[in-house]
């Protein structure tokens, strides 16, 4: 049972993560709880914070 209550925390820190580096948090913590947190803590770490495209001037 700690396993599992480990494996949905987890899940949701790399989801919170994911948003705070500009990405969608929902796909990420489900991402994590399908495959494992730490494959996308990693994945996290490696893609890094999204680049924002400036909006062309008129």
């Amino acid at each position: 049972m700690f396993a599992i209550a480990f494996w949905f925390l987890f899940s949701f820190a790399v989801g919170l993560l994911a948003h705070m580096l500009g990405r969608s948090g929902a796909v990420w913590l489900i991402f994590s709880m399908i495959f494992t947190p730490s494959l996308g803590l990693v994945l996290m770490a490696i893609l890094g914070k999204k680049a924002k495209v400036p909006e062309p001037a008129i």
